[in-house]
């Protein structure tokens, strides 16, 4: 069997390069930057798990990673699915408390060892689902 494939979406190439650099040994990330982008690759098929950020340029002014989230939810409800943002930062909201919230993991990008703690929650979803 070959490497998992990732698909990212974050509008910032720094972070679509550090998702890269954290995954690419086990898995083949593949990156858009709008949340326009996600759906539609979803579609083409071949991908096992998304990675997604929070605040993202798209079509409308309201687009957001929580909107792309559910859109998921609603055409591939069994894909699994997780946050990387640094969009609740400072806000005195956990991790814990929004991966609850969502129903998907977490990792916040200002994080210390975000790339290991994204790496292990990735593997961790791909192994349950395989």
């Amino acid at each position: 069997m070959g490497k998992f494939k990732i698909l990212h979406a974050d509008d910032v190439e720094r972070w679509r390069v550090f998702v890269d650099d954290a995954l690419s040994e086990n898995c083949e990330v593949e990156s858009v930057n709008s949340c326009d982008a996600v759906l539609p690759r979803l579609a083409a098929g071949g991908i096992d798990l998304v990675v997604l950020d929070m605040l993202m340029p798209g079509a409308s002014p309201d687009a957001s990673g929580f909107e792309v989230l559910q859109d998921i939810r609603q055409s591939h409800p069994n894909l699994p699915v997780v946050m990387f943002t640094g969009a609740t930062e400072g806000t005195g909201v956990s991790d814990e408390e929004l991966s609850e919230q969502w129903q998907v993991p977490i990792v916040f990008k200002t994080d210390d060892g975000a790339g290991t703690k994204l790496s292990k929650v990735v593997s961790d979803l791909l192994r349950k689902d395989s």
